[in-house]
C-alpha cells in the first residue's frame, strides 16, 4: 500500500475575524486527528491497532486431533479463525507439533468456542497454544 501524503494544517492565519474562533476550535480538534490516521495509514499501525488479540491455552489432543477440553474463551465473540504462533509441550520438552497447528472450530455466539480439532499436535500430550484470535 502506498503511503499517504502528509496532511495540510488547518490554520487560523488564513481566515479573519469572527471566522478565526471558529476555524481555531475545529482546528483543535481536527489537526490532531488527521496527524493520527496519517501516521497510522503510513506505518504507524501497530498489534494495539488491529482487531485481534493474543490468547493462551493449554490442550492435549487424541490421535485424531480431537481435543479433551473442547471449549476455549477466546475473548470475543464472532471471530474469524486463529493464527498459532506457539505451541510448546508441557508434559515433555523434546516432543514438538509435526506442523503448524490449525484449530478447527465452532462458534457459539458467544466469547467461548467449540474447538472441533487441531492438526499437527502429538497425542495425548499437554500442549501450552499461543494464537492470534481474528
Amino acid at each position: 500500500m502506498a503511503k499517504i501524503n502528509s496532511f495540510r494544517r488547518i490554520s487560523t492565519s488564513e481566515y479573519a475575524g469572527e471566522n478565526a474562533q471558529m476555524i481555531e476550535t475545529l482546528a483543535s480538534s481536527i489537526n490532531p486527528f488527521m496527524r493520527e490516521v496519517t501516521d497510522a495509514l503510513n506505518g504507524g499501525l501497530d498489534f494495539e491497532n488491529l482487531e485481534q488479540s493474543i490468547i493462551e491455552f493449554e490442550i492435549s489432543v487424541d490421535a485424531s486431533g480431537v481435543p479433551q477440553t473442547k471449549q476455549i474463551n477466546v475473548g470475543k465473540a464472532n471471530i474469524q479463525g486463529f493464527s498459532v504462533i506457539s505451541a510448546r509441550s508441557t508434559t515433555n520438552p523434546s516432543s514438538f507439533p509435526t506442523g503448524q497447528p490449525f484449530i478447527s472450530f465452532t462458534p457459539t455466539g458467544s466469547t467461548v468456542i467449540n474447538v472441533n480439532n487441531i492438526s499437527n499436535l502429538p497425542a495425548n500430550e499437554k500442549f501450552l497454544i499461543k494464537a492470534i484470535v481474528y
